[in-house]
């Protein structure tokens, strides 16, 4: 059985699920998740867990992603991309490169974001997609977010590609709908890449073809290679026994040597071996996840 990350490229038309389940037969095993929904219409990095790596998958979900999207002005969608029916066509004032770059710089920052009703958000327990099938529509409570970066690609005519980071929770479908508004028009998201997912980069992803052809060890990413941002600690014998176990362990000077509290901790046993990962408080070390 498999335990690591693999950096998969999610191609087009294939849903996250659709991933998974691809793996899982690749791999020939059921413990397979992924670590961030990509949207059908959307290509690129989508880290994979496998075995024991899925408990590291909330870790790998939180982290900052980076897209490529391309934002087509004057007409917007029900789902905010080229996938679904237009229900408004707008007019597209002249806009100079000049003026658009100005208004991307007011979407750098802490922001509030409405997300899109054709979303995987539940509301009473059921997913906001399934209510919008049904018809239904309601006013939807703005979710806080975050935009790091947003660097102008291309702009020709009505049709713009930006390269975003971002963090977790964010819809690039929401942000082409409100750009669009921004320009004094509407618009749409007409494709999108993940370039970066945490520290997974759309550069050395494996497709799913290549994975079948040559196997998954040869991608596979340890547990802890999947999280360098992580700060490591090397136990002694006696104490690796205890935190195997699952045990608080309080650190002895030479385990410790001025390590800061953290709840980001990867735990090592004597002989090199990752144990688990746990938090750091006070010399006091206790495992939240053991690989053992």
């Amino acid at each position: 059985m498999f335990s690591g990350v693999l950096n998969i490229y999610k191609p087009k038309g294939y849903t996250s699920h659709d991933i998974v389940n691809k793996v899982r037969r690749i791999a020939g095993m059921k413990k397979v998740g992924h670590t961030g929904t990509l949207d059908p219409m959307a290509e690129g990095v989508l880290p994979v867990c496998l075995g024991k790596a899925t408990r590291i998958a909330e870790y790998l979900t939180g982290e900052e992603k980076e897209y490529i999207a391309e934002v087509t002005l004057g007409a917007e969608t029900d789902t905010l991309d080229a996938e679904g029916e237009i229900i408004r066509e707008c007019s597209v004032p002249e806009i100079s490169e000049d003026m658009l770059q100005e208004v991307l710089k007011t979407f750098v920052g802490d922001l509030v974001q409405i997300p899109p009703m054709y979303s995987a958000i539940k509301r009473d327990g059921k997913p906001l997609y399934k209510y919008a099938r049904e018809g239904l529509d309601f006013e939807l409570p703005g979710r806080d977010i975050s935009i790091y970066y947003i660097d102008l690609i291309s702009f020709e005519g009505i049709i713009f590609k930006i390269r975003v980071g971002c963090s977790k929770g964010t819809y690039i479908r929401s942000l082409a709908r409100d750009l669009g508004v921004k320009l004094g028009s509407c618009g749409h998201l007409s494709s999108l890449i993940r370039s970066k997912s945490g520290n997974f980069n759309i550069t050395n992803a494996v497709t799913l073809e290549t994975l079948q052809e040559e196997g998954v060890e040869k991608y596979l990413i340890s547990i802890d290679e999947a999280i360098p941002q992580f700060t490591s600690v090397k136990l002694n014998e006696e104490n690796s026994k205890k935190a195997s176990l699952g045990n608080f362990v309080l650190l002895e000077d030479e385990e410790y040597n001025e390590l800061v509290n953290s709840d980001m901790i990867k735990i090592f046993a004597f002989d090199g071996s990752l144990i688990a990962i746990g938090t750091l408080k006070e010399r006091v070390l206790k495992p939240k996840k053991v690989f053992v």
